[in-house]
């Protein structure tokens, strides 16, 4: 029995080999081959969830990004911006350990890539400091 192709956890290979390697090596030097061969699929099995390498990456910029305005929006106890400030630093801290890749992709590899990359930093970017102002 032949398995169904489009499984999620084929996509999310993707995104895992895509996020190494991007921060590995920047995201302009990075091919759809190369995320294929980490990924351990065919080029033509990362085409079918992505139709191309700037996609693969605008996804992973969208998903950290939004778990990043997330964590910065997140409940909080301060009565003061210096407050405010300290515990976004611990939870931003906190994730660096645990996931130090994707902030390096987020904040380092991905910027520039893309006038779409950056039209969601943007609003990402927005969100956060919208959530600031409150």
């Amino acid at each position: 029995m032949a398995r169904p192709a489009h499984r999620p956890s084929r996509r999310s290979h993707i995104l895992d080999a895509s996020l190494e390697l991007f921060v590995e090596r920047g995201a302009t030097a990075v091919t759809v081959a190369d995320i294929a061969e980490r990924a351990g699929m065919t080029p033509a099995a990362v085409y079918y969830h992505f139709p191309s390498k700037a996609e693969v990456l605008l996804e992973l910029v969208e998903a950290i990004g939004d778990r990043l305005a997330e964590e910065v929006r997140g409940a909080t106890d301060a009565t003061s911006l210096e407050s405010w400030l300290a515990e976004r630093y611990d939870v931003l801290d906190a994730w660096r350990r645990e996931a130090p890749g994707e902030l390096a992709l987020y904040l380092g590899a991905s910027v520039g890539f893309s006038t779409a990359v950056e039209t969601v930093r943007r609003r990402q970017h927005r969100d956060m400091l919208g959530s600031a102002a409150d």
